[in-house]
């Protein structure tokens, strides 16, 4: 609707006037009687330019395509050649697997990668994997435990944390691996389906390392998710109409613009089928033209164009090959529907219209004018708006017109008037604001310092009881120790020694908590470590021929679980040392601790010693060693299993016992 402007001169007189009204008449004079010839001489050209539009739509197409497939897969290769320097300069050596996760971990970080892995002819197997939600994590498999796949967690440093899986695995078996060993050479592998992903597609850029004598060394993967791709070409794809996408000469699809998958799921498995059968009509249509015309896509060894008709609808279709060193073979295809043309003209015969208004200096004039005319008040508001955004709340905008004769706009006064009202509260607003945002600033503070104060004091308190305990255990230890020069029993003195090294165990624990700033729980690796070594070195010049070999995983305890615990693995290990391997000789004492993803944990400890004789009943035995690994084992709530056979060997399965805060 189009409102009547009175224009007051002789009065000089500014009358209101409607925003819309104003706009409504400023186009409607400048559009007026030229939208019918500009629009015939718009369309008469455009079908003049059809073929040449086409040519040039195809040629952008083809080259963005081409330097995204470059840039997309350039960063494996890139990897690849990086850590085969490092390997051959010894940045990173084949026998630390902890530095080489980290350092393939710090790459996922740098590069879009999904995944850095190096496989050996043995079985070996470490990786690094930059997974969908964002987060990280480090894969290992080892000869330790053959054909399994341990995958963890990492913190900030890419150390390796949390075990959060294990699954049977063996990359030996995978075309990332076998086709490089079989081409010798670096490749690519075929197009698959990511492990635990269906409708993840992904490639892999393989490297196989050779030492001096040409014997394999291992394989180098760097693994890129190609069905991410189809964002980047729907981006690129010309026409709204249109399609790209790329095909390997088997025909089977690698990826495209369309919303269409390029694979099919059978049983949550993704099975990828011919370009001529996919789903989109347009791929499925332009597949089977190249087939009937080149026969076998092998044969097209450079730029072809055909034309064809679906439904009456001319179709124009590019076919660029598209190869790289390491041997990808593709062909890139560009479908454009003519519509998508018409479209394209329709719309330049719309900006030749606008153009031709320039002609009229009416328009020209007006145009300026009007422009002015709704610039400078909103140029103003926008002003005072910044400069309240910068702080300055006190505003106040007063609009006026660029000529005297012109009126003001209403609602843009209306606008003005508000503004200035909001001004005002907001001032008086943001001062109630900041008098009561210094009230609870000092109230916070004022907490905050009561709240540290008494937790201080705790923390003091609880380290200087672990303090004290410690002494205390070390002080009967001393008494023990001074007892036993007075002794001469042996047998005696084996229990005062045993009881000793009881205390000692539980004296760690202490130890322990005492030197940690939260007194609540214990490094257990560490805590074993030093409980193994007192021991050896308690029995070093008994049996000095033994060695303890630990894999105890970081693995955080409470007191209530850590010290029978410690006291279960420090019977076991003094039972160890003092009878199985008797007369000097040589042995080992294996401890293995580890952790299942449900929290239970797995304690087993055994020897090569002499083992227990048959016809000894150990749970009735009197040996008060034997009957605290019992009490222990109970005390832990564990399912303990054992055998006697070359050596003593003991399992125990428990859960950590709950944690009792202690305030």
């Amino acid at each position: 609707m189009l409102h009547t402007i009175i224009l007051s001169q002789k009065q000089g007189q500014l009358r209101r006037a409607s925003l819309q009204s104003i706009l409504a008449i400023a186009f409607v004079l400048q559009m007026f009687g030229v939208v019918g010839l500009v629009g015939w001489l718009s369309f008469r050209h455009g079908q003049q330019a059809i073929k040449e539009l086409v040519t040039n739509l195809h040629r952008q197409a083809a080259d963005q395509v081409s330097h995204h497939l470059k840039d997309y897969l350039s960063a494996p290769k890139l990897i690849n050649q990086i850590n085969e320097q490092a390997l051959q300069s010894g940045a990173i050596e084949l026998s630390d697997k902890d530095n080489m996760g980290r350092f393939f971990w710090k790459q996922t970080q740098l590069f879009d990668v999904s995944y850095i892995n190096f496989g050996t002819p043995s079985g070996e197997l470490v990786g690094a994997e930059r997974k969908s939600n964002g987060s990280f994590g480090i894969d290992l498999l080892t000869r330790k435990h053959p054909g399994t796949l341990y995958e963890y967690a990492v913190d900030s440093r890419g150390n390796r944390t949390q075990l959060l899986n294990r699954y049977a695995y063996n990359h030996r078996l995978e075309s990332w691996y076998t086709n490089a060993v079989r081409a010798g050479k670096p490749v690519w592998s075929d197009v698959y389906e990511w492990d635990g992903m269906p409708g993840v597609l992904a490639i892999s850029a393989s490297y196989p390392l050779y030492d001096d004598r040409a014997i394999l060394i291992g394989v180098l993967g760097v693994d890129r998710v190609i069905s991410d791709m189809a964002n980047s070409l729907r981006q690129i794809q010309p026409g709204r109409s249109s399609v790209v996408f790329i095909v390997e000469r088997s025909g089977l699809l690698v990826a495209s613009s369309s919303s269409q998958p390029s694979f099919a799921l059978t049983n949550g498995q993704a099975q990828r089928i011919p370009a001529s059968q996919s789903r989109d009509p347009l791929i499925q249509a332009t597949a089977v033209q190249l087939a009937n015309q080149f026969g076998n896509l092998a044969n097209i060894q450079f730029s072809q164009t055909l034309e064809f008709s679906i439904a009456g609808e001319k179709q124009f279709v590019q076919v660029i090959p598209w190869r790289d060193e390491l041997g990808l073979d593709w062909l890139i295809a560009i479908a454009l529907p003519e519509s998508d043309f018409m479209e394209h003209i329709h719309a330049n015969a719309r900006s030749t219209i606008l153009m031709c208004l320039a002609a009229f200096f009416s328009s020209i004039y007006m145009a300026s004018l009007t422009s002015r005319w709704l610039a400078t008040p909103i140029l103003q508001l926008s002003q005072a708006s910044k400069q309240m955004t910068e702080g300055d709340l006190k505003q106040n905008v007063e609009i006026t017109p660029p000529l005297s004769w012109l009126p003001q706009i209403g609602e843009v006064e209306e606008l003005a008037t508000s503004f200035n009202r909001m001004s005002g509260r907001l001032q008086d607003s943001f001062e109630v604001l900041e008098t009561v945002n210094a009230e609870l600033e000092s109230r916070i503070e004022q907490r905050t310092t009561e709240l540290r104060n008494s937790l201080a004091e705790k923390e003091i308190l609880l380290r200087e009881i672990h303090h004290r305990v410690k002494n205390n255990l070390h002080v009967i230890s001393n008494l023990l120790d001074m007892q036993a020069d007075s002794i001469q029993d042996e047998r005696v003195l084996s229990f005062l020694s045993d009881s000793q090294d009881r205390i000692q165990a539980m004296a760690l624990i202490h130890d322990h908590l005492y030197q940690l700033a939260n007194s609540g729980l214990i490094d257990i690796d560490d805590y074993i470590q030093r409980l193994v070594e007192n021991l050896l070195f308690s029995y070093s010049e008994v049996n000095g021929n033994v060695r303890a070999i630990l894999e105890i995983e970081p693995v955080k305890l409470a007191i209530e679980t850590a010290i029978p615990c410690g006291l279960l693995i420090n019977e076991l290990v003094t039972n160890s040392l003092k009878y199985a391997f008797p007369n000097h000789q040589t042995g080992e004492i294996h401890i293995e601790l580890h952790q299942e993803i449900g929290q239970k944990l797995h304690l087993y400890v055994w020897d090569n010693g002499i083992g227990i004789p048959d016809n000894l009943d150990w749970q009735n035995s009197n040996s008060l060693g034997l009957k605290l690994i019992g009490l222990f084992s109970q005390q832990l709530r564990a399912d303990m299993h054992h055998a006697f056979a070359n050596g003593v060997f003991f399992h125990f399965a428990f859960e950590p016992l709950k944690y009792n805060p202690r305030f």
